[in-house]
């Protein structure tokens, strides 16, 4: 299941994460792993990867329980534990006005759900993954397109080129297809 931790982890451009069996996640740590996290992971792909080091995990932990051989660490002591907070809509709007790393890792944090969305052309747009253009793109707007091939956004200090979108009752395409389809003005 995607929750706000793996969010959380890619949207602050994390780079490595911990994945553990907890006894019902106050007891002591049985088997724990953890995994680098690239540049390029989303959510989904964190979400994707922890599903099988978790399967393995217990697996690995059945086995030790039943031959009476499982480890046991306790947990780090924290001194307030907050409960994630809800993800809703406006909290999934894009903020152009913020460095191009932070709004890289904001939509790879929501991707593939709930998803990164922004106002273009008069409708919300779900924007799914990016690059970072540091080479300076000759614009009159927030955005430029080349009608074809290519769709950049300008964030505060770079220009990001999107990879993928959706459009408001559309379905996911990749930026050259959506532009086959799509007259940009």
């Amino acid at each position: 299941m995607l929750n706000i931790e793996n969010v959380k982890m890619v949207n602050h451009g994390f780079d490595r994460f911990l994945s553990s069996l907890q006894e019902i996640d106050t007891g002591n740590i049985i088997f724990s792993d953890k995994f680098e996290i690239s540049a390029s992971d989303s959510a989904g792909t964190v979400h994707d990867r922890m599903m099988h080091i978790g399967a393995a995990l217990v697996i690995k932990t059945v086995e030790a329980i039943e031959t009476n051989t499982a480890p046991s660490s306790p947990q780090p002591e924290f001194e307030t534990l907050k409960a994630a907070p809800k993800i809703f809509k406006e909290t999934c709007e894009i903020n152009w006005n913020q460095p191009a790393k932070q709004v890289y890792d904001f939509i790879r944090g929501l991707s593939p759900y709930p998803g990164a969305w922004c106002m273009w052309q008069g409708k919300v747009v779900k924007i799914f993954g990016t690059t970072i253009i540091h080479e300076p793109i000759e614009a009159t707007e927030t955005w430029y397109s080349d009608g074809k091939k290519k769709l950049y956004f300008k964030a505060q200090d770079a220009w990001l080129a999107v990879e993928e979108l959706q459009m408001e009752g559309k379905k996911r395409l990749k930026t050259e297809d959506f532009l086959r389809g799509f007259r940009v003005s």
